[in-house]
């Protein structure tokens, strides 16, 4: 699985790279430069004109290097530079260029209107100016090159990622729409988490020649799933029987929310657990043991036609002899909920996972538990604001940082759902996964997702078998997308036929990021 980077993490290789291998930043430069240079021709049409906005630093440099190649092939370049005082490398391929008898623009403060001219008739540009270091929205002359790319139709080549964006996925504004980038060394985080990954098009990863061994060493901001995390999972044994499958106990639904239940335990028979109680109050449970063939359901006493502590003997006693607890959606909200939450927080001992209405009972407690015993919680980002009292924004800013705070609050593993799922753990590397597309934004799919992740937990740490319940949850959801050729219109029963295929490896997965050979292979990028 690739290693993902932020820009601190780069700063810190690069460092390495040099005092321990000896490989300058012109080393690095230039191959960054050459990289670049081979994705932008293949953007590049026959005798088209590239314009290369080069920023002072060393994304910069990498745009000067860029163009020292393409000129070389016969290109017809023309370099922007959004600053006079070029320093070190960037400052040496500028010369070098100049000598070259490329055409270099200065831009100059609010006054680049031939530059706005050429940016919107080039054949290609290139966008050099800021790459990872931003901490806040761009600005001066570099605010008004990309303010000037607006208009823009053509295609957009980004160093490293679009000017505008961070590494932590961030967006600012203004900010670059890319067609098309390429990143160097390490895969940013930027370039696969919401906001800031749609604007980078087309990702590409270029090895500078850093030792992979430091790569590892230093980019652990977090893992991007792929097939290779299915290994994980244990091969079922020839002699298996249901008892050794996995035996789950689901408690959930309420009056009006019987498919979050039936959804709940159908996504838990179809992740392969060997079986499956479904515990609900008695007034729904003519309806669902109807409509469940395979699933053991169970009724259970109410109160005010919610489950409470009336109900909390019946289940514990039920959970006795459990290999994974799942409690939440379709539940309800109320004093009854959040008391019967509280008792299985500290009755149960086995894995226990709480969705939905199980997260909004944990919020509702004065004392937030921490159990000893496996704890995991599969929010969406309305859900995780509410567990750590900040507002949805605030998590969909900082989603990889809000997963691993909430994980570390509640010493549990956290899924924080939405574009590119993160799986944060205490003291562990977080996962993004790079299944799953907007077809899927429909009521339904997280009651599926608790189940899969269910059938998933004995026999596994929880980080383990979240990984891989997000992962084939959202690779069903891809394949179903694909099937039916549709981005609407998808309801959480059509995923349910390729989640078994999907654990077994069957499926190739989307790649997200791309070798920077693929460019070769696609014949263009």
């Amino acid at each position: 699985m690739l290693r993902l980077a932020v820009a601190e993490q780069m700063r810190k290789v690069d460092q390495v790279a040099q005092e321990r291998f000896g490989l300058s930043t012109a080393v690095l430069m230039e191959n960054a430069g050459l990289a670049s240079a081979r994705v932008a021709a293949r953007m590049l049409p026959a005798g088209g004109r590239i314009v290369i906005l080069a920023g002072k630093g060393n994304n910069g440099g990498d745009g000067l290097a860029a163009a020292r190649h393409l000129a070389n092939w016969g290109a017809k370049v023309l370099v922007v530079a959004a600053e006079k005082n070029m320093k070190g490398p960037a400052a040496t391929n500028l010369e070098i260029i100049r000598q070259m008898g490329l055409e270099i623009l200065e831009a100059a403060p609010r006054d680049n209107r031939r530059i706005e001219a050429l940016l919107l008739t080039a054949d290609l540009v290139i966008d050099a100016l800021l790459g990872t270091g931003i901490t806040g929205p761009p600005q001066g002359i570099a605010a008004d090159l990309i303010n000037s790319l607006s208009g823009r139709t053509g295609p957009i080549l980004s160093l490293d990622l679009p000017s505008g964006t961070n590494s932590l996925g961030e967006v600012f504004q203004p900010h670059v729409k890319a067609s098309c980038t390429v990143t160097f060394g390490a895969p940013k985080v930027g370039t696969l988490l919401y906001p800031a990954a749609a604007q980078t098009g087309k990702v590409y990863l270029a090895d500078l020649g850093i030792p992979q061994s430091l790569i590892a060493q230093e980019c652990q901001a977090a893992e991007l799933l792929d097939e290779t995390i299915l290994a994980k999972l244990p091969p079922r044994a020839p002699d298996a029987h249901k008892g050794k499958a996995g035996r789950v106990l689901l408690v959930a639904g309420s009056e009006g929310f019987t498919g979050a239940a039936a959804l709940l335990a159908q996504g838990a028979l179809r992740a392969g657990a060997g079986l499956v109680t479904l515990a609900v109050p008695e007034s729904i449970y003519p309806i669902l043991a109807g409509k469940l063939t395979e699933s053991m359901v169970q009724k259970l006493p109410a109160e005010n036609q919610l489950l409470g502590p009336a109900s909390l003997p019946r289940i514990l006693e039920l959970a006795e002899g459990m290999d994974a607890v799942a409690v939440g959606p379709g539940l309800g909200r109320g004093e009854g909920p959040t008391r019967l939450v509280a008792g299985l927080l500290a009755g149960v001992n086995a894995p226990l996972a709480l969705d939905a209405d199980g997260l909004y009972a944990l919020s509702r407690l004065s004392d937030k538990p921490r159990r000893e015993q496996p704890l995991l919680l599969t929010p969406h980002s309305g859900e995780l604001a509410r567990l750590l009292a900040v507002t949805s924004g605030q998590v969909d800013a900082n989603r990889l940082s809000m997963a691993q705070q909430a994980a570390s609050t509640f010493n549990a593993t956290v899924v924080l759902k939405g574009p590119g799922t993160i799986i944060a753990a205490p003291g562990a590397i977080p996962y993004l996964n790079p299944t799953g597309n907007a077809a899927m934004a429909s009521g339904g799919m997280g009651d599926l997702l608790c189940g899969i992740i269910a059938a998933l937990l004995p026999g596994l740490e929880p980080r383990l078998a979240a990984a891989i319940g997000v992962f084939v949850h959202g690779l069903g959801g891809d394949l179903a997308a694909r099937e039916l050729g549709c981005e609407r219109g998808l309801v959480a029963r059509d995923l349910l036929r390729f989640i078994p295929g999907a654990l077994a490896g069957k499926y190739p997965a989307p790649r997200l990021i791309l070798p920077l050979d693929e460019v070769w292979k696609e014949g263009k990028a």
